[in-house]
Formats: C-alpha cells, structure tokens, sequence
C-alpha cells in the first residue's frame, strides 16, 4: 500500500514548552486510524500539523509526498463541534456549497445535491443551520467535509454534542466509506474507536504506541497515567 502520511521525529514547542516530542509515524491508504490521548495530549495540534496550518518545529511531515500546505486539497477536514458558528443566517444547501473548491463549476450544484443525498441530509437542506439538531448539523459538516471527495477525511472528536441514536447513526453512514479513504479519528469514544479502526495512535505528548485494536488494553494504564481497563468487545 501507499503511505499518505508520515511523521518524521516530529516536535513542536511553544515558547520553551514541548507540546509534541519525537512524533514519528506512517499511515497508509485506506487505513482506519484512531487517535486517543487525554485532555492536553497533542491530538488538535497533531491535526493541525497534518493540515499545514502549523509547521514543526524540527521534523518533517509529508502529506501525499509533499508539504501539508500543498496537499491539503486532498484533505477532507470535519472540526470539533464547538468551533463551528451555528448563528449564521444561511441554508444547509448554503453551507455546504461554499465549501466545494470550484465554485463556480457546473458540477457544484449536483455535487451538493449528490452528498446530502448520501449523508441523507437533502430533506433539510433548506433549513438555517441554527434550527439544525446536533445529529442533523454533524451530517451537514461531513457533507461540507466530503464535498471534494478528499482521498482522506479527519474526524476531530465528530460524537461530542450529538445523542447516542445520532452517534450510532454518523459512524454508520462513516463506515460506508471505509473501503474508499484513508480515514483519521481522534475520539475520547473509546468504543467506537475499537469497532471502527484498523491502528490506534496513543498520544501523550509522544506516541505511546501505534498498534492494532486488539493490543490497545496494554497500552492504556500509560497513556492515561492512571488504572485504566478497557474490555474489548467482540459483536
């Protein structure tokens, strides 16, 4: 398979304090990837790094064999939930459209179409994104995130804030595209992580490890710094 991504001994210092130290990976195409870590660990900044809107402070990170910053395009970002304005007097149909790169193409208006029908949020897109409930938003942000059809999409914490009928029904509609991205969540959904990703990344400033699912228990109590155990379970 094709690396999409590496890390190479990455650090990055703000002011004199590391926030990230000797951060080296590789992700592969059509990889599932779950980040996890606690609070302050260096998940958003590992994100931000990938996405060329930071860069290190010594390292490389190489994005589809380039600088982040020119292959970002490829790069389908949905952010955490509280960032987003939900004030804004505009349509879901709106929203979404101005997130595709051409946008004066043709093709927007049957691409918009296409994807709120996939994510089926077409039967609201007329609705302003403030009457939107959070299960309904979150399709309209992974529209806006899917819109160019990026070859990788990044979940950043994408179930904060939505019921658990709406967690359910987003990581189904995101393990349809399982087999047609490389895909990188970062989730304190530790469930959800298990049963949806190929690699975990344990993430404390450093990387703890980079394994598969079913090595993730040993891995834990170090992360976290604190008597952690986590059953995996089997459907």
């Amino acid at each position: 398979m094709n690396k999409v991504l590496v890390f190479q001994e990455v650090y990055l210092r703000y002011d004199n304090e590391y926030i990230l130290e000797n951060v080296t990976f590789e992700i592969y195409e059509k990889e599932v990837i779950g980040i996890i870590g606690p609070n302050g660990a260096g998940k958003t900044t590992l994100v931000k790094l990938i996405l060329g809107l930071i860069t290190p402070s010594f390292g490389k990170v190489i994005l589809f064999g380039k600088n982040p910053v020119l292959s970002r395009s490829k790069v389908g970002y949905l952010a955490q939930f509280s960032t987003v304005n939900k004030d804004v007097p505009i349509t879901c149909y709106e929203f979404v459209k101005l997130a595709y790169i051409d946008n004066y193409s043709r093709r927007v208006d049957k691409r918009v179409t296409e994807i709120l029908e996939i994510l089926d949020a077409y039967s609201f897109k007329d609705k302003l994104i403030y009457e939107l409930s959070g299960g309904q938003l979150q399709r309209v942000l992974l529209a806006r995130a899917l819109v160019n059809d990026p070859e990788m999409l990044i979940l950043d914490e994408p179930t904060n804030f939505i019921d658990e009928k709406a967690k359910q029904n987003f990581y189904e509609i995101i393990k349809s595209f399982k087999d047609q991205k490389t895909i990188i969540m970062v989730s304190h959904d530790l469930n959800m992580v298990t049963d949806f990703t190929d690699r975990v990344i344990c993430l404390n400033r450093q990387i703890f490890s980079f394994c598969k699912i079913q090595d993730l228990n040993q891995n834990l109590d170090t992360i976290y710094g604190k008597m952690f155990k986590y059953i995996l379970h089997k459907h």
